[in-house]
């Protein structure tokens, strides 16, 4: 069986002040209703294995199917590195997979099954072990209103 094709999608992550679009790049597969993202996005309010479906040509998108998939932005001033080299285990133990690795950032991957007491428990204790770092959900709040997306809950009910 032949690996599908990968193609790169630019998909608005966020605006700059003077509301120009900030584009994210990701490498997608192309299916029936639009791209799944193969990655987990560091910025833009989608996770892996999501579908979208672009509209129009600047990097606006809707997402059309949510995989379950939690996408959260962990940064710090200690090097990534570091971090990793203590909680990595941690994180896959857990059943998240770790991507976008930088020398300040990374991006974690976590089934909402997991629970989010369990994904934030484990953070609380990366940032107590190493201060002057942050996490936040790229997926999970409305980035205009702040409210809960409730995507998961029909995910959970399921389960």
């Amino acid at each position: 069986m032949t690996e599908p094709e990968l193609e790169i999608v630019d998909i608005i992550a966020g605006h700059q002040p003077n509301g120009d679009p900030v584009l994210e790049k990701l490498r997608c597969v192309r299916v029936k209703d639009g791209y799944a993202l193969a990655e987990a996005p560091l910025f833009a309010a989608a996770g892996r294995l999501d579908v979208i479906k672009l509209i129009g040509e600047k990097g606006d998108y809707q997402v059309v199917t949510r995989s379950g998939n939690l996408t959260i932005r962990f940064v710090s001033k200690h090097p990534i590195s570091v971090v990793l080299d203590e909680y990595r285990v941690e994180f896959e133990k857990m059943g998240a997979e770790i991507s976008n690795v930088s020398d300040r950032f990374f991006s974690i991957t976590a089934h909402v099954s997991i629970g989010f007491n369990t994904i934030e428990h484990l953070l609380s204790e990366v940032v107590k072990a190493f201060p002057e770092s942050a996490w936040a959900y790229t997926n999970v709040f409305d980035g205009d209103s702040g409210e809960p997306l409730q995507w998961w809950s029909s995910i959970l009910k399921e389960q």
